[in-house]
Protein backbone atom coordinates (compact mmCIF):
# COMPACT_ATOMS: atom_id res chain seq x y z
CA UNK A 1 0.00 0.00 0.00
CA UNK A 2 1.23 3.59 -1.14
CA UNK A 3 1.68 6.26 2.15
CA UNK A 4 -0.10 8.25 -0.08
CA UNK A 5 -3.31 6.16 0.26
CA UNK A 6 -3.31 6.56 4.32
CA UNK A 7 -5.27 8.99 5.96
CA UNK A 8 -4.19 9.11 10.00
CA UNK A 9 -6.00 9.94 12.98
CA UNK A 10 -4.75 10.89 16.52
CA UNK A 11 -5.86 8.72 19.00
CA UNK A 12 -5.22 8.80 23.14
CA UNK A 13 -3.90 5.18 24.36
CA UNK A 14 -2.75 4.06 27.41
CA UNK A 15 0.46 2.16 27.41
CA UNK A 16 -1.20 -1.14 28.01
CA UNK A 17 -3.27 -0.97 25.18
CA UNK A 18 -0.40 0.76 22.57
CA UNK A 19 1.69 -2.44 23.94
CA UNK A 20 -1.01 -4.84 23.42
CA UNK A 21 -1.64 -3.72 19.91
CA UNK A 22 2.36 -4.42 19.56
CA UNK A 23 2.17 -7.77 20.63
CA UNK A 24 -0.97 -8.07 18.32
CA UNK A 25 0.70 -6.81 15.31
CA UNK A 26 4.18 -8.85 15.75
CA UNK A 27 2.41 -12.92 16.87
CA UNK A 28 -0.84 -12.41 14.41
CA UNK A 29 1.53 -13.97 11.71
CA UNK A 30 -0.82 -12.93 8.67
CA UNK A 31 -0.11 -8.91 9.64
CA UNK A 32 3.18 -6.78 9.26
CA UNK A 33 1.92 -3.20 9.86
CA UNK A 34 0.01 -1.78 12.44
CA UNK A 35 -1.96 0.17 9.80
CA UNK A 36 -3.39 -3.58 8.28
CA UNK A 37 -4.48 -4.18 12.27
CA UNK A 38 -6.78 -0.73 11.58
CA UNK A 39 -8.03 -1.80 8.74
CA UNK A 40 -8.91 -5.34 9.64
CA UNK A 41 -10.55 -4.25 12.94
CA UNK A 42 -12.89 -1.38 10.40
CA UNK A 43 -13.80 -3.87 7.94
CA UNK A 44 -14.33 -6.90 10.60
CA UNK A 45 -16.66 -4.65 12.86
CA UNK A 46 -18.43 -3.12 9.57
CA UNK A 47 -19.32 -6.34 8.38
CA UNK A 48 -19.86 -8.19 11.54
CA UNK A 49 -22.88 -6.00 12.52
CA UNK A 50 -21.71 -6.06 15.95
CA UNK A 51 -23.10 -3.47 17.64
CA UNK A 52 -20.60 -1.21 18.89
CA UNK A 53 -20.21 1.44 21.88
CA UNK A 54 -17.96 4.52 21.80
CA UNK A 55 -15.51 3.62 24.54
CA UNK A 56 -13.64 6.94 26.32
CA UNK A 57 -10.25 7.34 25.68
CA UNK A 58 -8.40 7.42 29.22
CA UNK A 59 -6.81 10.26 30.85
CA UNK A 60 -3.64 9.08 31.09
CA UNK A 61 -1.85 8.11 27.85
CA UNK A 62 -0.14 9.15 24.87
CA UNK A 63 -1.41 10.56 21.55
CA UNK A 64 -0.40 8.51 18.85
CA UNK A 65 -1.39 8.91 15.35
CA UNK A 66 -3.41 5.14 13.50
CA UNK A 67 -3.39 5.29 10.06
CA UNK A 68 -6.35 3.21 7.91
CA UNK A 69 -6.79 3.04 4.15
CA UNK A 70 -8.15 6.35 2.95
CA UNK A 71 -10.86 4.07 1.23
CA UNK A 72 -12.12 2.75 4.95
CA UNK A 73 -12.92 6.91 5.67
CA UNK A 74 -16.36 7.02 4.91
CA UNK A 75 -17.01 3.69 6.94
CA UNK A 76 -15.29 4.99 10.33
CA UNK A 77 -17.42 7.87 9.83
CA UNK A 78 -20.55 5.88 9.20
CA UNK A 79 -20.13 4.15 12.24
CA UNK A 80 -19.37 7.43 14.22
CA UNK A 81 -22.05 9.12 13.18
CA UNK A 82 -24.33 5.18 13.85
CA UNK A 83 -22.80 5.36 17.31
CA UNK A 84 -22.91 9.31 17.74
CA UNK A 85 -19.39 10.38 18.46
CA UNK A 86 -16.78 11.79 16.53
CA UNK A 87 -14.46 9.57 14.10
CA UNK A 88 -11.50 9.18 16.46
CA UNK A 89 -13.77 8.22 19.20
CA UNK A 90 -15.00 5.58 16.88
CA UNK A 91 -11.79 4.18 15.36
CA UNK A 92 -10.32 4.05 19.28
CA UNK A 93 -13.72 1.95 19.71
CA UNK A 94 -13.17 -0.09 16.74
CA UNK A 95 -9.37 -1.35 17.73
CA UNK A 96 -10.98 -2.05 21.35
CA UNK A 97 -13.60 -4.56 20.27
CA UNK A 98 -11.45 -6.05 17.42
CA UNK A 99 -8.92 -6.59 20.08
CA UNK A 100 -11.24 -7.94 22.72
CA UNK A 101 -12.48 -10.03 20.03
CA UNK A 102 -9.75 -11.66 18.30
CA UNK A 103 -6.79 -11.00 20.70
CA UNK A 104 -7.29 -14.33 22.71
CA UNK A 105 -7.18 -16.48 19.71
CA UNK A 106 -4.27 -14.94 17.93
CA UNK A 107 -2.38 -15.46 21.48
CA UNK A 108 -3.41 -19.23 21.32
CA UNK A 109 -2.46 -19.73 17.74
CA UNK A 110 0.79 -18.25 18.21
CA UNK A 111 2.23 -21.03 21.25
CA UNK A 112 3.32 -23.59 21.63
CA UNK A 113 0.91 -26.69 21.84
CA UNK A 114 2.49 -27.51 25.15
CA UNK A 115 2.16 -24.46 26.71
CA UNK A 116 -1.42 -24.43 25.45
CA UNK A 117 -1.98 -27.18 27.23
CA UNK A 118 -0.36 -25.76 30.50
CA UNK A 119 -2.03 -22.51 30.72
CA UNK A 120 -5.61 -24.39 30.13
CA UNK A 121 -4.72 -27.09 32.91
CA UNK A 122 -4.04 -23.63 35.59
Amino acid sequence: MNKNELQGYTIKFSKETWRDIKIFVAMNGTLTYQYELFNAAVNYIDRSGIELTPIANPLEGKHRTCYIDEKLMWTVSKIAEKINCNPSRALYSIILKYLDINAEATLRNSLNPEHIAILSSS
